[in-house]
Parts: C-alpha cells; structure tokens; sequence
C-alpha cells in the first residue's frame, strides 16, 4: 500500500471528470476499504456497517470511514480508485494526460471532425430540396463552433 505522500492529490477538475458514481462502500484498486460511516448512508447487510467499524479500529489506515452519504468512484484504465483516497493513484494518470495534452487534443479535435463530416454526409442524404428543416445550418454551426474551440485550445496545449 502507498502511503499518502507518495503522489500528490489530483485536481478537483480531475476528479470530478473522472468520478462516475458514488456508493457507501468503495474498494479503492490501492486495497485500501472506504465506507460511508453513517447509519442513514444506506443499505448496509445486516451487521455490515459494525464489522467495517470494527476493521477500522483494528486498521484505520486500511479501512477508512467517512462522515458522508456516497463516496465517490473513480474510474480509469479499468481500475477503480476511491475518491479521497490518500494514495492519491489517480494522478498517475491526470499528470499523463497532461504531458500529453497537445497530442489529446489534436487527437480529439481529429476525431469531432471526422463525427461531424460523417454528420454532414447523413444531413446531405437526408435534405430535400437543399433543406432539411434547418439541420443543415445547424451542422455548420457546429463545424465552425468546434474550429474556434480547436484554434483556441491547440495554442495553449502546447
């Protein structure tokens, strides 16, 4: 298990874009047992919440109880980590993305492109008389909003 210096504490921006769903009892992939220490929290099996108690007194760095109703899942590279969590695992990957973030962002502006040609083709196939209800405007709405975003994210990336 790593202790909580060994990494940093990630960005709230990264938590909160990586944090799919809460629960009231998370097993983070470091191995440490995150609960919910409240009884109102939810749903816990008969004697379930006594026996984490319990194994908190007993390891209090390897079950963690928190004050709280849900404690956040975060989810990445098929693994699962506790939001909160002190080994901090998940800035492995925020400080990845990170390094690479021009080529992420080239990456992802490729990929809106290509959904969005792939966009007009179906707009194209589906217009009557040059016009489909609006849709055909709407497309270039949107090509032209994802080229400023593109000209506006591409410079700071890098």
């Amino acid at each position: 298990m790593k202790d909580a210096q060994d990494l940093p504490k990630p960005s709230e921006e990264f938590e909160r874009a990586f944090t799919s769903s809460g629960s009231i009892v998370v097993e983070c992939n470091c191995g440490r047992t995150h609960f919910c220490d409240r009884e109102d929290a939810g749903d816990f099996e008969v004697g379930e919440l006594e026996g984490l108690r319990e194994a908190n007194r007993k390891s209090p760095d390897k079950v963690m109880g928190w004050d709280c109703t849900s404690i956040g899942r975060i989810q990445v590279d098929g693994k699962e980590f506790a939001e909160g969590c002190p080994c901090h695992a998940v800035t492995r990957y925020e400080r990845w993305i990170w390094d690479h973030r021009a080529g992420i962002t080239e990456y992802l502006f490729a990929r809106l492109r290509r959904i969005l040609e792939d966009a007009k083709g179906e707009v194209a196939s589906l217009t009557v008389a040059g016009k489909l209800m609006g849709l055909d405007e709407e497309v270039r709405d949107i090509e032209d909003a994802i080229g400023r975003l593109h000209k506006a994210a591409v410079p700071k990336a890098r």
